[in-house]
């Protein structure tokens, strides 16, 4: 490994990959280059308990995020994600506690597992059309997100996607979806009013469980599989 200033690198094939920082800042401006070769990535875990960091300006050289990089970075609000971004890795914003919004890179197709998880003050994600999947727990936890709209290029959700997401009030659900999996909307307890797209056809255990404040929902005559407990204890339910 390498040092430039408060940067530990790596050569690979011409390229520059951060495998981490030991700085103190508050604000980082991530380099474009080191010994004028290109900075494509940061590696897994560059930044994480990195809990002076306030703010995080990745440069568009960047192609991707590795897991965990800024996991538990508990001061950082403010990072920017330029479109040359194509891969940001599992648990790359976990438990960003301070976090409250983001705008995801127009090239991203997947929304990795537990990627944002945790990160409690986010109240905005704007998910763009290139995304296709959104995985296991991405969101789980985000309790001050309060409007997620999931566009027509999503066709899968995993397992506790949005999870405790306590304030969510207001989901529009892909029209591409066929399933809508295990857990997804557990515990959404502020969540009044769902409209299931007619491509759906499965709605497995425990999707919306523990949905406290649902009291519609418009279910298509495509669901051909509702579980017994996709919707156990919406006691608010009109039926």
């Amino acid at each position: 490994m390498e040092r430039y200033m408060d940067f530990e690198y790596e050569k690979i094939n011409s390229e520059i990959k951060i495998e981490k920082y030991y700085g103190s800042a508050k604000s980082v401006n991530i380099p474009s280059q080191i010994e004028n070769l290109p900075v494509t990535e940061i590696g897994a875990y560059a930044f994480s308990d990195c809990n002076s960091l306030t703010s995080a300006n990745i440069p568009d050289s960047v192609k991707g995020l590795g897991f965990s990089a800024f996991e538990r970075c508990k001061s950082l609000t403010e990072i920017s994600i330029p479109n040359s971004v194509m891969e940001i890795g599992m648990c790359a914003f976990s438990d960003c506690i301070s976090l409250k919004s983001i705008a995801l890179p127009k090239s991203l197709k997947e929304i990795s597992i537990g990627v944002f998880s945790g990160c409690s003050s986010l109240t905005n994600i704007n998910i763009p059309n290139s995304v296709t999947v959104i995985n296991l727990s991405a969101f789980e936890e985000c309790k001050s997100l309060k409007k997620i709209v999931i566009p027509d290029s999503v066709t899968y959700i995993g397992q506790c996607a949005f999870f405790r997401c306590s304030s969510l009030t207001s989901v529009t659900i892909s029209n591409s979806l066929t399933k809508i999996d295990t857990w997804v909307f557990k515990e959404c307890s502020s969540l009044a009013n769902v409209i299931i797209p007619d491509s759906v056809t499965e709605i497995e255990w425990g999707a919306f469980a523990n949905c406290s404040s649902l009291k519609n929902i418009t279910i298509p005559n495509s669901a051909i599989k509702i579980d017994s407990e996709a919707f156990w204890n919406c006691n608010a339910l009109i039926r």
